[in-house]
């Protein structure tokens, strides 16, 4: 539709149009039109014309009253005449936007030198939630899109993420389905929408799009408890209904079974689905024998009977002595969620409110959790040994007459979290390494959560007091034949962290506990520092009154304490604490004559913990307190973390304190932290971190820290000044040193590699900037006659290095402004390029094992392979995609 059609649509007589007519107009008002009658469309697309013409309207006159009274318009309040179906935060924003002066204010904080471009990465807009931005792209039908993402369970949470964030923009989904850059994950969008419960998106990928549902739909749909997904697949194929208990439960992903972690509702949603199985298959079987029932003999009649009046009863002695053995009906599990309430249906099934420790007690809710866990596992061939022993193991229960054996010896593990002291005397000694929270050095060490509440075994599925008393009684028994003395601090942890401070005297005042300090080892393993275990402002003042080693620092010398706390909050009451006691005059001693040590340079494994909350808080923390700063301070360490996050309300990182951090570390260290950043390969520069490094050149340049040597020369310098946009500086650098052009090309190369690692995106800012003048360098220096031949072969190199990194990484948008503007790297070596064919081919070859089907498509214009080639290099994805290309 044109414009001149949109200004006069209040002069069109919709309704003499076409629907088909009326379809386009609606889509140029982005008015979802599904399963409505075209009268419902005409009524909406008035109503959008005339908000549209109102809002046009009332921004004309408020430019006019603006011109006349020359008045500040951050004063003038913004009228809607018409705000239907127009959300809150919408409103708000065209208030602000529509504000001139507000609008030139907010922009004009935005410097575009330090504005990413996320311009290929869907994942990086989900990441950083920027969900709004997406969207425009997706309107658009940005071709630089792209779904970059190596693994599958990942990309599902990405898409779920999506799905659970953009609900139900049809303009939105018709055009990202649409798109090819989600194809790697094209599978994976049915079991997302699932995930996310967006139906309404699922229905609109089967109606527009032919998906087929599947098994595995309902499958997801009954594991993930979603009914309404259930209900629209019955609905839609009844046939789909024949899966039978056994593809549910003898699945080889083990997300799909329940487990102690799986929701009552999970478990819930599935027996319902059993049981209406069951009954189907139990029909169709009746229905086959009934013509056999019907041939009986009156005699055989009479004898039958007895036998079943027999049957009966013994069938009613069973139910009442196995009584969750009995196949649960529909009816009673729907009385049993009105019973609990839907708050309570989320709570996981190992949760203590679904079960009780009292035999005396009432036990009808744990009974039929019991007996809808027996259903669910006929043979109990995969129950875990936590619902085993919290539903199963009842010793004065006749009901175990048939319980499996397997689980009659427990682990340590489930011994300390069930407090079974009966179990416990089995034990000659106890290994800690099992109990306590060990450290352990993975790949993924970003992935370990260090506020875990995973190390809280002891006591974890046990809330009867005088039971914890019995074991406590068993531990000290077992601990007086321990020849390792530390084991009695082991035990002494594992109270803490259950934070009973009444059980914590017990043990010590009836144990040969003696000094409690930090062990950070048990044996070999280490483990996490014990200070961390304490959870509470009551333990932390119950410990400091009297045990006040358990702070002592012992993994250097002198008398400091530790800083280890789970929060922040923590160690300040401690600090506070510590000031009281020093000022208390009646007190001689003084704690910590050394002072403090800050567990930043002991954070385990490196950063492993960056993306902690708790752990940037102390960062923060540390930064913020001069008392910290000093020769013991891992300065490095601090700087890196606080350096790789953006601000938020949380955590503010103001630029003096980074620059005192610089200060004192080349005080105290000689290090200079701007070249330790540098040097942490694989992690981006932030936003933040760009606009730091600009304010230092701007208020403290060489001059000004002539002692702290803030800026080194060398290619680390220069990339921190293309990352600012300080182009001036380089190209005057360059011009004095033209001569030198083994060191400029060395520049290059290392510069090259860094930018890759720490600002990938300073390729596409600044309208490519940088990358136009990192090729005008190149390409300056490879066709100059004064450049030797082995020179010429390490800018092939420095090229082909950046190729592989543009095509791994998608860069679509990079791609094409080379072949406009450096055609010479896309061009065969025979026709006046860089490379010979097969180091092109192997680009393509790139694009194509990793199913990246825009730049594939891209380079498909320039290199031809065959089909081997074709079939020998691709992704399934790829193959899928452009298998019609090679079989004409």
């Amino acid at each position: 539709m044109n414009d001149n059609n949109q200004n006069d649509i209040k002069n069109i007589e919709l309704e003499k149009k076409s629907k088909h007519s009326i379809l386009e107009i609606s889509k140029s008002y982005s008015i979802s039109t599904t399963n409505l009658k075209k009268m419902e469309i005409i009524e909406k697309i008035k109503a959008a014309d005339k908000r549209k013409r109102e809002e046009e309207e009332e921004e004309e006159e408020e430019e006019e009253e603006n011109q006349k009274a020359n008045v500040n318009s951050s004063n003038k309040t913004i009228k809607f005449t018409n705000t239907d179906k127009m959300e809150p935060m919408e409103i708000l924003f065209w208030k602000v936007f529509r504000n001139v002066l507000l609008k030139k204010n907010i922009f004009s904080s935005m410097d575009k030198r330090f504005l990413p471009s996320y311009d290929s990465s869907i994942t990086n807009l989900i990441d950083s939630n920027q969900f709004s931005m997406l969207k425009e792209k997706v309107y658009e039908n940005c071709r630089y899109l792209q779904f970059n993402c190596d693994n599958k369970e990942l990309g599902i949470s990405y898409l779920k993420k999506l799905f659970e964030n953009i609900k139900d923009d049809y303009k939105f989904y018709r055009n990202f389905f649409k798109n090819d850059n989600h194809y790697n994950f094209e599978d994976k969008i049915p079991s997302a929408l699932i995930l996310s419960k967006n139906l309404q998106i699922y229905k609109l990928y089967i109606n527009e799009f032919n998906y087929k549902p599947t098994k595995l739909d309902l499958l997801i749909s009954i594991i993930s408890g979603s009914n309404k997904f259930i209900k629209y697949l019955y609905e839609l194929n009844p046939s789909i209904s024949q899966f039978t208990s056994e593809n549910l439960i003898q699945t080889e992903n083990d997300y799909y079974n329940i487990n102690e972690n799986s929701t009552l509702k999970r478990l819930i949603t599935i027996c319902i689905y059993l049981i209406k199985t069951r009954t189907t298959e139990k029909a169709t079987t009746t229905t086959t024998s009934t013509s056999t029932s019907t041939t009986t003999t009156t005699s055989t009649t009479t004898t039958s009977t007895t036998s079943t009046t027999s049957t009966t009863t013994t069938t009613t002695t069973t139910t009442s002595s196995e009584s969750f053995k009995s196949v649960p009906t529909i009816e009673e599990i729907e009385n049993f969620k009105e019973k609990v309430g839907k708050k309570r249906l989320k709570s996981i099934i190992q949760d203590p409110i679904n079960y009780n420790y009292k035999r005396d007690e009432n036990n009808e809710i744990k009974n039929f959790i019991k007996k809808l866990l027996y259903f669910y596992f006929p043979k109990f061939n995969r129950i875990s040994n936590i619902l085993y022993y919290c539903y199963f193991d009842d010793y004065d229960d006749d009901d175990t007459a048939a319980t499996p054996t397997d689980f009659s010896n427990p682990d340590f593990e489930l011994v300390f979290r069930f407090g079974n002291y009966e179990l416990l005397e089995s034990f000659e000694t106890i290994d800690f390494y099992q109990l306590l929270p060990i450290i352990r050095y993975t790949t993924y060490s970003q992935d370990i959560d260090y506020n875990t509440e995973c190390y809280k075994i002891l006591f974890s599925h046990c809330l009867d007091k005088e039971k914890k008393l019995e074991f406590i009684n068993q531990i000290i028994k077992i601990l007086n034949q321990e020849s390792e003395k530390d084991c009695w601090s082991y035990f002494f942890y594992m109270l803490v962290i259950h934070n009973d401070i009444e059980l914590l005297k017990y043990y010590y005042s009836n144990g040969k506990v003696g000094v409690v300090e930090q062990l950070f080892s048990f044996g070999s393993h280490p483990i996490f520092p014990p200070i961390y275990y304490i959870n509470s402002i009551d333990m932390l003042e119950y410990l400091f009154n009297n045990h006040i080693n358990y702070f002592k620092e012992s993994r250097i010398g002198g008398n400091h304490y530790s800083t280890n706390f789970k929060n922040v909050e923590l160690l300040k009451h401690f600090e506070l604490l510590l000031n009281q006691s020093k000022s208390n005059s009646t007190s001689s001693q003084n704690h910590f004559s050394d002072g403090h040590f800050c567990f930043i340079s002991h954070s385990i494994n490196k950063f492993e913990f960056r993306g902690n909350k708790n752990l940037l808080n102390f960062a923060n923390y540390f930064a913020s307190n001069s008392k910290y700063h000093d020769e013991k301070l891992d300065y490095e360490e601090l700087f890196i973390l606080l350096t790789s996050i953006e601000p938020s309300s949380q955590v503010s990182i103001c630029f003096e304190k980074l620059r005192n951090l610089a200060i004192n570390c080349m005080k105290y260290k000689r290090k200079n932290l701007f070249l330790t950043r540098a040097l942490e390969r694989g992690l981006k520069y932030t936003n933040h971190y760009l606009k730091f490094i600009d304010w230092m050149f701007n208020s403290y340049n060489q001059e000004k820290e002539d002692a702290c040597n803030f800026f080194d020369k060398g290619f680390y310098h220069f990339h921190n000044l293309f990352a600012t946009g300080r182009y001036s500086f380089i190209n005057n650098y360059i011009k004095n040193i033209t001569s030198n052009k083994y060191f400029i090309i060395g520049t290059l190369g290392k510069l090259s590699d860094l930018i890759n690692e720490s600002t990938p995106y300073l390729y596409e800012t600044n309208n490519f900037k940088f990358l136009n003048w990192f090729l005008t360098i190149i390409k300056y220096y490879y066709y100059s006659s004064s450049v030797e031949v082995i020179q010429k072969k390490n800018i092939k190199t420095i090229v082909d290095s950046f190729m592989k990194v543009i095509i791994q990484r998608s860069r679509l948008q990079v791609l094409e402004t080379i072949h406009r503007k450096f055609d010479f790297i896309l061009k065969k070596d025979s026709d006046g390029g860089v490379f010979d064919i097969k180091t092109l081919k192997s680009y393509l070859f790139t694009s194509l094992r990793i199913g990246s089907i825009c730049v594939s498509k891209f380079l498909f214009q320039f290199i031809n392979i065959n089909k081997k080639e074709f079939q020998m290099n691709s992704n399934e994805y790829s193959r899928s995609f452009f298998s019609n290309k090679f079989n004409k």
